[in-house]
């Protein structure tokens, strides 16, 4: 079944809150993507810019933080988050 729901990233370095977070979301019927770094999750938004409509981010990850990431996503122009 194809979801009309807008799609998601999680991005988490531990696999089981990843794991989790995004089926959880699937459950509900919304397409989840998933980043194990903050480094993969850049890679993909800006592969796929626009695609994303919220992003789920844990703020301390292994390498550049959530924190840090949020601020290079905010500030890089084309791409709007739901800030939550």
């Amino acid at each position: 079944m194809k979801s009309n729901l807008p799609p998601i990233l999680v991005v988490d370095d531990e696999p089981n809150m990843r794991e989790t977070v995004s089926q959880l979301l699937m459950d509900e019927g919304y397409l989840a993507d998933t980043a194990e770094s903050a480094e993969q999750a850049l890679e993909m938004i800006n592969e796929l810019d626009g695609k994303y409509f919220m992003m789920i981010t844990d703020g301390r990850l292994g390498g550049m933080s959530g924190y840090d990431l949020l601020k290079q996503v905010r500030g890089g122009g084309g791409q709007r988050f739901r800030l939550f």
